[in-house]
């Protein structure tokens, strides 16, 4: 009976969250960032760690974009979740129908989400990087932004009025 307890506790141990490496420190963000084909620089400020970076989309666009950790642990200097994000500056305020575009694609669009600030949009997205998705899985998601942004600029260049 001790041997089956002592298997069982060996096996639950193993099993447990604290057992695996729960999120990705900053040299691994870096790295999947270079693997991603992406030069980031840091751009770090009093608000925290944060990347450059400038994303080439398929459609051949280069958009500059910004990747941010959240969801750290001060203890270990892990973060959990990060999320890439690029701004594109509407001077003079954003104009009605872009706003209407930004619900437009987050209604038809799972990979990323939209938002219209006072003169910029933008999009973002999510990565969790936590357990065992790890770098080759912010390698794989950062891969995607590309098409994110290039479905996000069709979505608002197809709500400007024709001049």
């Amino acid at each position: 009976m001790k041997l089956a307890h002592g298997v069982l506790f060996a096996v639950l141990a193993a099993a447990s969250p604290a057992a695996a490496q729960d999120g990705l420190s900053d040299r691994e963000v870096v790295t999947a960032l270079e693997r991603a084909g992406l030069a980031p620089e840091d751009s770090s400020d009093d608000t925290g760690q944060s990347w450059t970076a400038t994303v080439r989309t398929p459609n051949g666009a280069e958009v500059t974009a910004f990747v941010r950790p959240y969801d750290c642990s001060d203890a270990t200097g892990l973060c959990r979740a990060f999320t890439i994000f690029a701004n594109f500056s509407t001077p003079g305020g954003v104009p009605d129908e872009l706003k209407e575009a930004v619900n437009t694609y987050n209604d038809t669009h799972v990979r990323g989400r939209a938002y219209a600030l006072s003169e910029q949009l933008g999009v973002d997205y999510l990565m969790i990087a936590d357990g065992s998705a790890r770098t080759e899985y912010l390698v794989r998601r950062l891969g995607e932004y590309g098409t994110v942004l290039d479905d996000f600029l069709a979505v608002m260049r197809e709500a400007l009025p024709e001049e």
